[in-house]
């Protein structure tokens, strides 16, 4: 037993690392921009007059999505942001809804510049395809993606101006949260959620990882340079961080995270498991197929930390039903290597948004902490089987079957 002790002790040693160098991380940056003139909540008057000339085209590709619009359209509505320095660019994708009807009857209430623009060939659909067509109908050199799921806060346009003005950067990602939902479910895709945003903004000190295409702004000229999404507008998803690695390894232009949380978009949770599930082995897709050695890494230490949970169960659940003369030890170990993950992961969500005073709906201070024990206790195994599950079957995702290749 002792080698599997030992190896055991190893990944959570790897994991421990890399998780609280992300807290830590996070924490460094939350602290300097707390310190530096980036205000938490911002107004256009904070702003310098002299640097307004920045414009926005907004992008927002949906399908099938007339359930969201509405709460997204008030949103907008009440965004803090002159009116006459961006556009809304809904794009939709075949949608088999009402969605179209529904902003077509807003757009004579809209407070904002806004227009509709269909995919029209069957050949052309896909995220990539409706971001792709409403960047060549943009009128701004400046794009910004949002999901048609999501809610804009009020102050999130001047945000974004904010730290293009402060930095050179033609590329920013920024923070998204999960909107606040109630049970077990809510609280495995929040813990997880937030240790992603987490490891995206320490990612920043280091290289680029990940980022967020539900909030996001690029150069349009860059984009252009580095010819979009060629090369893989045939993989399901992915836009956001194809893009980032595009830009990123030409070695000359700087990216940045926005780590201003008066910035930060609020997105729906999955109402069910198998549409919880279904996100996950589409986000599985889309790391597999970035070929990124490092962020493949740190996956694989993730995924053998959970694996080795799964296995010490089985072990000690094995023994104890044979009577073995290690079981209450196995036991033992077994539970304490769940203490250590439990305590590194929260760990790490606590300096990652201690820091942050302007919260958003869900952070570690808000956990409902036995329905959080048990998500713990049946998140290892529920990414084990979505591995294995992603290893033989691609689901569907809006009608659409996805693609890795």
């Amino acid at each position: 037993m002792n080698p599997f002790y030992a190896l055991t002790g190893t990944i959570f040693f790897l994991y421990g690392i890399i998780f609280l160098w992300v807290g830590a991380q996070c924490a460094k940056i939350l602290k300097h921009k707390k310190t530096s003139n980036f205000p938490l909540r911002l107004n256009e008057k904070d702003i310098n007059p002299e640097l307004k000339e920045k414009r926005f085209s907004v992008i927002i590709p949906f399908r099938n999505e007339a359930q969201n619009l509405s709460e997204l359209l008030d949103s907008l509505n009440r965004l803090n942001f002159s009116k006459n320095r961006f556009e809304v660019l809904f794009v939709d994708d075949h949608s088999e809804d009402d969605g179209f009807n529904i902003l077509e009857k807003f757009k004579q209430n809209a407070h904002f510049s806004m227009r509709i623009i269909t995919l029209e060939k069957p050949e052309e659909y896909g995220k990539k395809q409706a971001l792709t067509q409403g960047i060549k109908q943009s009128k701004y050199p400046w794009i910004v993606t949002l999901d048609a799921d999501s809610i804009a806060p009020q102050n999130w346009l001047l945000s974004i101006d904010k730290i293009l003005h402060e930095t050179s950067a033609v590329f920013v990602t920024g923070p998204v949260f999960l909107r606040q939902k109630k049970g077990l479910l809510f609280q495995l895709q929040a813990s997880e959620f937030m240790a992603l945003q987490a490891l995206t903004l320490a990612s920043f000190n280091l290289r680029p990882l990940l980022s967020n295409g539900t909030n996001l702004v690029y150069s349009k000229s860059i984009f252009q340079q580095v010819s979009g999404f060629s090369g893989n507008h045939n993989i399901s998803s992915g836009d956001d961080m194809f893009l980032m690695r595009k830009i990123w390894h030409q070695k000359k232009w700087s990216l940045a995270y926005n780590a201003d949380w008066a910035g930060a978009v609020g997105t729906k949770a999955s109402n069910s498991w198998s549409t919880f599930a279904a996100q996950q082995l589409r986000w599985m897709s889309k790391t597999s197929a970035l070929n990124d050695p490092l962020l493949s890494s740190v996956a694989l230490i993730v995924f053998f930390t959970n694996f080795a949970l799964v296995i010490w169960f089985f072990i000690s659940l094995s023994f104890a039903t044979n009577n073995h003369p290690l079981a209450a030890q196995a036991l033992l170990f077994t539970a304490l290597i769940f203490m250590a993950k439990f305590s590194i992961d929260h760990m790490s969500l606590w300096m990652s948004y201690a820091q942050i005073k302007e919260t958003p709906e869900w952070s570690p201070s808000k956990i409902n902490w036995p329905l959080q024990v048990l998500a713990a206790v049946i998140y290892p195994f529920w990414t084990l089987g979505l591995t294995l599950i992603s290893l033989i079957y691609r689901p569907r995702w809006k009608g659409r079957k996805i693609q890795i290749k």
